[in-house]
């Protein structure tokens, strides 16, 4: 659903784009080429517009940073430039394209299984780049899209149960790890957290959150659903999630200078292992390589789960892809 709406709005911005380029062209006499580079520039400029916004807002109400945590002008910039490319990839390629980039998964008994779920206004699509570096590493990736793109986040349960269930059966029966993004990190927790909360938990071996905001963020007062409502600070839904158990070993890494989730240390978890990572924002945490690293050694157990162990901060790295 959300590939075909993408898809729509994709071509109408092209068909505005096509409009005013041939207005320039037959009315003020532009050269196409110049017509061509000023709707790409503000095609860039449209979206690189919305991540700065979002930075602006989410500092308004950032969580303070240690001096280790801080960046400066120059990484702040960098930063911007590579989340403003990871929001042009996935909303204009990636999404739009998801049946053709993420092709279905085979799996087969014996594989070491890994469920992906995707967060709030994405898809399957948007897990392109650590797919290809989980499966490098050694894991069957499986992933699926939460429907419908507003709906309760309880709604999502089912589906997510569903397709857990098959993929361990797939696998020979053996427990599956689960690596959600943003708001699929709340799915997964209310389905661990549900009346059969520990039938399920006995197909996950371990559960690795990126972004998501455990306790709420300011920036889901802008979202339209129901699941944007559930995701606001202090919300009645989200004060019952933090009753619910765990149940599974966990691990939360997540930006401290992510722009979707305000204040950031809202993506902290208790009971869970946290990984604070500096300089990566929301999108860039599916692609940059030190994020994968971590995540590697949270599936292999090379990272421990134990929550006494001593924080865990990482460094931006390369971008992986």
């Amino acid at each position: 659903m959300l590939a075909r709406l993408s898809l729509l709005v994709l071509g109408l911005e092209l068909l505005l784009y096509g409009l005013a380029g041939g207005v320039l062209v037959r009315h003020a006499q532009w050269r196409a080429a110049w017509a061509v580079m000023l709707c790409l520039l503000v095609a860039f400029s449209v979206r690189w517009g919305i991540v700065l916004v979002t930075f602006l807002l989410a500092w308004l109400h950032r969580t303070p940073r240690a001096a280790g945590q801080r960046i400066g002008a120059l990484a702040a910039l960098r930063m911007l430039w590579r989340e403003g490319m990871a929001m042009f990839w996935v909303f204009t390629v990636l999404q739009p394209l998801a049946a053709w980039f993420m092709p279905q998964e085979r799996l087969a008994r014996g594989d070491k299984a890994v469920v992906l779920v995707h967060g709030y206004l994405c898809n399957r699509g948007v897990w392109w780049w650590l797919r290809l570096r989980l499966e490098r590493a050694g894991w069957r990736v499986s992933t699926l899209n939460l429907e419908p793109v507003f709906g309760d986040i309880d709604g999502y349960v089912p589906q997510l149960d569903h397709h857990v269930a098959r993929v361990s059966a797939a696998v020979g029966g053996a427990p599956v790890a689960v690596v959600a993004h943003s708001m699929g990190g709340l799915v997964v927790r209310a389905w661990l957290g549900a009346a059969e909360g520990e039938r399920v938990a006995t197909r996950v071996e371990r559960v690795i959150t990126l972004g998501s905001p455990h306790r709420g963020s300011w920036q889901a007062t802008w979202g339209p659903g129901r699941n944007a409502r559930q995701m606001e600070r202090g919300n009645d839904w989200l004060c019952r999630l933090e009753r619910a158990p765990l149940r599974v070993p966990f691990f939360s890494v997540y930006g401290v200078h992510d722009e979707y989730v305000a204040p950031q240390d809202s993506a902290r978890l208790e009971g869970a292992r946290n990984v604070a990572v500096a300089g990566v924002g929301h999108l860039e945490l599916l692609r940059d390589e030190a994020v994968a690293r971590a995540v590697i050694a949270a599936l292999d157990g090379s990272l421990s789960a134990d929550r006494a162990e001593p924080p865990v901060q990482i460094k931006r790295g390369s971008t992986a892809g």
